[in-house]
């Protein structure tokens, strides 16, 4: 599990995921979730482009106590860079936070 406090983007930095992994990534953002928008996996290696449909076909994201769990992540591309994008709302506000995954 990743955690984010006071920014956009995960303390721990780039995580790892092996080509033939099937990983499903929890975040715990803050502030905590109330709900969870859109998820979006974007292929930054290809020129930033959107590949959610592909390496992450099955599933919704969805709230476990203060951490967003998202679907699996799968079918990623040896050596490539990934940002995944998740829009969430706290009750109040709507936010958007991220974290990069690159394929090792």
């Amino acid at each position: 599990m990743t955690t984010i406090v006071d920014t956009r983007t995960v303390i721990e930095g780039t995580q790892c995921q092996g080509a033939a992994e099937s990983i499903l990534w929890s975040v715990v953002p803050s502030p905590a979730p109330a709900s969870v928008g859109s998820v979006v996996v974007r292929d930054v290696t290809a020129g930033n482009i959107d590949v959610t449909d592909s390496v992450m076909p099955v599933g919704n994201a969805s709230i476990n106590g203060d951490a967003i769990t998202l679907p699996a992540l799968a079918n990623l591309v040896l050596g490539h860079g990934y940002r995944i994008t998740i829009g969430y709302s706290d009750g109040v506000n709507t936010l958007e936070i991220y974290f990069n995954v690159i394929c090792t």
